[in-house]
């Protein structure tokens, strides 16, 4: 499912709640070529050994948001607990804000070398994220 979890609707012996979402209303933009769009995009999970960026941040599933134009990370769940949502009472994911200001956000992720990739729609350009 898409949203946040409250409960299973269709019954289904195999769901399982989302570990992360994140609200939409009010947060899409408003004007420019992303008026009114959200989306997941360019995820990846980091994994490196050299040239790494802060330790929290091994095993992060890095992604980005198509209108917001982001990159954030879901902290994996042995260095940051999931926190419950008040309103479902399941586990949520913590997400770091890694990067914002994208025109839009990257339509593909990669690592190597310690360092994530990301292809930039708008600029039609790969860029490299230098975090510290």
């Amino acid at each position: 499912y898409e949203a946040p979890a409250f409960g299973n609707p269709q019954n289904l012996a195999s769901y399982t709640p989302p570990v992360y979402w994140y609200p939409h209303q009010g947060t899409e933009p408003q004007t420019g070529p992303t008026a009114g769009l959200q989306a997941l995009t360019g995820g990846t999970f980091y994994h490196c050994s050299t040239n790494c960026y802060q330790s929290n941040l091994k095993g992060a599933y890095f992604f980005g948001d198509y209108g917001i134009g982001f990159i954030a990370a879901l902290l994996p769940s042995s260095t940051a607990p999931p926190t419950t949502d008040p309103a479902s009472g399941d586990p949520k994911g913590q997400v770091v804000p890694i990067y914002y200001g994208l025109t839009y956000a990257p339509i593909d992720m990669q690592v190597w070398n310690g360092k994530l990739y990301f292809l930039d729609l708008a600029a039609g350009s790969m860029d490299v994220l230098n975090y510290n």
